[in-house]
């Protein structure tokens, strides 16, 4: 083999390890996150390193179709390290925030989101994998991912912000129903990063600026994103109109 196509032999091999290397990255900011939870260290510090994770996993399903390396390998890590990040992370972070006085309730709702994130991956990847049983339609989600609910709680927790526990265990069921409801939500995946992110960075200024700090800025972003995505998806499926693709 001549070194020229051995160049290009090693260079698909990067390409295609390169959207499960984010995976992986995905995973380890999370578990850093549980880690941070569970020492007992200052919230933020999670929600740092879940905007990690929500980057890494923004970009590895791009890279993937970008070089044609998606496959049922990259789709079973990539539900995994999600359920990890998205949904044993925020579990923890509001268990430990607001709901470790709550009791039975409290356990109740925590266990209830990370069931909704498993089976709302699951319900994913099995309609991947049966396109004749497929629930997602052109465009949409049916459900909402579990990136939002996670956006939220650890927005709202490590953003330093206070909120009634009452509020804080009803809010938790109701993002875990949307987790496994059937009702069809807006996909941003086929956008153009541009698109995601000069929004999100114009608000994270603006927050920063509002609440006068990187910690609540970055956590009011992350909270103020993910209830505009639920409120925009229900008040369109309200309105009975179709969502554009």
């Amino acid at each position: 083999m001549t070194p020229h196509l051995q160049r290009i032999r090693k260079s698909r091999r990067v390409r295609r390890a390169l959207p499960n290397m984010l995976t992986l990255g995905n995973l380890v900011f999370g578990v850093m996150a549980l880690g941070v939870i569970v020492d007992g260290a200052a919230m933020w510090k999670a929600l740092a390193l879940l905007s990690l994770s929500l980057v890494c996993d923004l970009l590895d399903g791009r890279m993937a179709r970008r070089f044609g390396a998606d496959g049922p390998m990259g789709a079973q890590l990539d539900s995994l390290a999600d359920l990890i990040s998205f949904g044993l992370v925020p579990a923890a972070a509001l268990y430990t925030w607001s709901l470790a006085g709550a009791g039975a309730l409290g356990m109740i709702a925590c266990c209830a989101l990370v069931a909704a994130a498993a089976w709302r991956l699951a319900r994913f990847n099995v309609a991947a994998m049966l396109p004749a049983k497929k629930t997602d339609g052109p465009g949409t989600f049916t459900g909402i991912p579990v990136t939002i609910p996670a956006a939220i709680i650890l927005g709202v927790a490590g953003g330093g912000f206070v909120v009634p526990q009452t509020v804080v265990v009803v809010g938790a069921l109701v993002l875990a129903a949307l987790m496994v409801s059937t009702r069809p939500f807006r996909s941003f995946k086929e956008k153009p990063l541009p698109f995601l992110a000069v929004p999100a960075v114009a608000l994270l200024v603006a927050d920063i600026i509002v609440f006068k700090g990187l910690a609540a800025g970055l956590g009011a972003t992350m909270a103020i994103a993910g209830l505009v995505f639920i409120w925009a998806g229900m008040l369109q499926s309200l309105s009975r109109r179709p969502l554009a693709s």
